[in-house]
């Protein structure tokens, strides 16, 4: 069982829930992608199951531990989405609400994980609700979501909802550090930086060449910037026709580079930079650049990566800043 990093409010929470035995019959889990929703709900899961533990805390070495980690205990079942799939069909939820009605098969008590939520269609979401609305007294349904806005309000308003936590830089870093002995200091702490908060995330980006491809067409986009180049000229390293998560994943970087100017225009000479190598080269491109036009680099494209999770449109997203003076 990999240690649960941050989250404390939802742990302390799932802590007294067990202990006093009021584990109720619906749990919603909002948190953006990465920030652990899966984990915490197996372990809530494994909480309330595990027979050897100590202090309500699940002891991670166990069968019921490691069979509901690895996402494959009877008694936790997990409804999902695979990639191929457009969501989680009515037929799955009227199968496992049916399911609720069985006695469990090992434990005392059965839980259902669905994930994510909010890909289940509308005639999905009102199957569950017959569910939710009168559960078996042994049965908690956890339903984990990004965004709860897809949720029909009947089925957000019949579940106790547990936010997670974004991550601090710090935890990200030392959390990669300690699993990716490999990998150079460097990429572990732009993958941190990127991470948003999101352990998962942070991952994702380590394992993917295309985050050092990014940093390079960013450094090249802020130096054109800088130079006063034409919008067609700067668009060769953000152009149009980009997946959506290359474009907020260049549209970062960016942003960062700019904070890097700003900080070594204004700022105190100790503050580190996060996208420049050297404070060299940092200096050298701030000397280039007019103040005013930074920030508004800096301010454009904190904004967008603001509306990320609201589907900016991404060819919207580059002409948005390709167009800037």
């Amino acid at each position: 069982m990999r240690e649960i990093i941050g989250n404390k409010t939802v742990l302390k929470y799932m802590e007294e829930a067990v202990s006093d035995n009021r584990i109720l019959g619906t749990y919603l889990f909002e948190g953006a992608s990465g920030t652990g929703k899966l984990m915490l709900a197996r372990f809530f899961a494994a909480s309330a199951l595990c027979r050897e533990g100590a202090k309500n805390v699940p002891c991670g070495n166990c069968s019921v531990c490691e069979r509901i980690f690895s996402g494959i205990h009877p008694d936790v079942c997990e409804v999902t989405a695979d990639e191929e799939k457009t969501g989680i069909t009515v037929d799955e939820i009227r199968e496992t609400v049916l399911s609720a009605q069985l006695t469990p098969t090992e434990s005392d008590r059965k839980f259902y994980i669905i994930r994510p939520a909010d890909k289940m269609n509308i005639q999905a979401q009102n199957a569950l609700l017959k569910g939710i609305e009168e559960p078996p007294a042994n049965v908690t349904y956890m339903l984990l979501a990004d965004d709860i806005t897809s949720l029909l309000p009947t089925v957000v308003s019949r579940s106790y909802k547990m936010k997670t936590e974004e991550l601090s830089f710090e935890s990200i870093y030392n959390a990669l550090s300690e699993e990716f002995t490999n990998e150079s200091k460097e990429k572990i702490r732009f993958a941190s930086l990127l991470s948003s908060g999101s352990l998962g995330k942070a991952k994702l980006l380590l394992n993917d060449e295309e985050m050092t491809e990014a940093r390079s067409k960013a450094l090249l986009y802020v130096d054109a910037f800088v130079k006063g180049y034409d919008p067609i000229k700067r668009s060769l390293y953000l152009e149009q026709g980009q997946k959506k998560d290359s474009m907020l994943l260049v549209l970062s970087m960016i942003n960062l580079a700019a904070r890097d100017l700003l900080v070594v225009k204004y700022a105190s000479e100790d503050t580190e930079l996060m996208i420049y190598g050297s404070a060299e080269d940092a200096v050298r491109a701030s000397e280039k650049a007019n103040g005013r036009s930074i920030v508004k680099l800096f301010d454009i494209t904190s904004e967008l990566l603001r509306s990320a999770n609201k589907n900016v449109n991404a060819s919207c997203a580059s002409s948005a800043v390709n167009t800037l003076i």
